[in-house]
């Protein structure tokens, strides 16, 4: 773990054009679901604020940026699941190559950076927040409070180093006020109890999967597969576990030569990403079998942000010359909420929010018809509200996802993607049970 400090220590001295160097990507890269890379070519224009509406507060929820596998264990599930088939004489030489690239893997993360963001997620924070300082410049023009909430996780932590040193330099006047506790976690994150939730997506996709579909695949990776497949705990699993290790080998290991995702047909990476992507939905978002429960593990996250935007409001009202350029803040002004997470809380806030794409409650089956992961929650995912304010104090508020200007379906716009506070407000706080 010290090394690896050491390591990201470096990576706030790089530029953000070697974000790509040495990293290529395939058209699979669409269909990694959760594990994609962070992908800036997504990112959105900016539509012109209303006349006279400033931009004066930020209030953000960020994803930790691209890593390594979340430990050993998540690696060696392909390990444990084909092993007993090798030792049995019935894994093919395409098997058999699985097994060797885990080993080689494995010496790569055995570094002791499991679970640790990697170069390119220090790099993908970097790049995101030099974004945000130059999309909205006014906010951070005259200095003012940076209040920095975040997961206690490790890769969390080193995203949001990454994150806050690209800001310091491009708004040298900030000062930090930063939270990683115990408590902090439990409100920010709240996963108690949560992970009955994908177990039972689990079940919902592994009866909807489709085994004749798999036996091509079957015949490839094992030499006799009635024999082997007897061996198998779970034919879906078996999928799942190479489809999501294999995901994320370009984030952490692209010089390897490592492509796990090759022992599919593209038809068949295809119906992995599906089943996966419909598990995530089921597991994490407005589902029909969890949503009802699922997303109100974030209701006492939602009501901070409330409280957060309410003392930022006030703030900026108060301030002598409220709603121009010339507006006299206190130096501990807040100007900005950070907050570093996981997809797994990020997920179901905005599904509560009702942010659109998970607005609608879906069945766990089928929602890649609608949901797709690998554009709606990749490596670094964000969600930032960006407050604007006039002369009056009135006070707009847009959304941003991942660098794309959304909606709030349910709510009527003052204006293209900008909203009212007061309407978003009391939308929020309907929404908490």
């Amino acid at each position: 773990m010290k090394a690896f400090g050491k390591l990201l220590l470096v990576l706030v001295l790089l530029p953000a054009s070697l974000l790509l160097q040495g990293q290529t990507f395939t058209s699979r890269d669409s269909l990694r679901g959760v594990y994609r890379h962070y992908d800036f070519s997504l990112e959105g224009p900016e539509t012109p604020a209303p006349k006279g509406y400033k931009p004066f507060y930020i209030s953000h929820y960020g994803r930790h940026g691209s890593r390594y596998p979340v430990d050993r264990d998540y690696l060696w599930n392909i390990v444990r699941t084909l092993q007993p088939v090798a030792d049995a004489g019935l894994l093919s030489e395409l098997g058999l190559g699985i097994l060797d690239d885990c080993h080689r893997l494995d010496s790569i993360c055995r570094a002791g950076v499991y679970g640790d963001l990697s170069e390119r997620g220090a790099l993908e924070h970097r790049t995101i927040a030099r974004n945000m300082a130059r999309r909205w410049k006014p906010v951070f023009r005259r200095g003012g409070r940076v209040d920095v909430l975040c997961s206690y996780v490790p890769r969390c932590i080193h995203s949001m180093e990454n994150f806050t040193a690209a800001l310091s330099e491009e708004c040298p006047r900030l000062s930090y006020s930063i939270d990683s506790s115990e408590a902090c976690y439990a409100y920010l994150v709240n996963n108690h109890s949560v992970k009955k939730a994908p177990a039972a997506a689990r079940l919902e996709v592994e009866t909807a999967w489709d085994d004749e579909f798999w036996q091509p695949f079957y015949r490839r990776l094992f030499t006799d597969p009635e024999k082997a497949l007897k061996l198998i705990r779970s034919r879906y699993l078996l999928c799942e576990f190479i489809y999501t290790n294999g995901s994320m080998v370009p984030l952490y290991a692209p010089d390897s030569g490592i492509d796990l995702m090759s022992v599919f047909t593209d038809g068949e990476f295809t119906r992995i990403y599906e089943a996966y992507n419909d598990k995530t939905w089921g597991g994490h978002c407005n589902s029909v079998a969890n949503g009802d429960w699922r997303i109100h593990r974030m209701d006492s996250l939602l009501v901070s942000y409330v409280a957060e935007a309410d003392a930022a409001i006030a703030a900026y009202r108060a301030a002598p010359g409220c709603g121009s350029p010339a507006r006299r803040m206190k130096a501990d002004a807040p100007v900005a909420t950070l907050r570093f997470g996981h997809d797994t809380s990020l997920m179901p806030l905005l599904s509560l929010m009702g942010v659109e794409g998970f607005h609608r409650q879906l069945p766990t089956v089928g929602a890649s018809a609608v949901f797709n992961s690998s554009i709606h929650m990749t490596m670094g995912a964000n969600l930032i509200m960006v407050f604007y304010s006039n002369r009056s104090g009135d006070v707009l508020v847009k959304f941003v996802h991942s660098g794309r200007e959304t909606h709030i379906p349910a709510l009527s716009p003052y204006e293209g993607p900008y909203y009212r506070w007061d309407d978003v407000r009391s939308w929020f706080l309907g929404r908490v049970q």
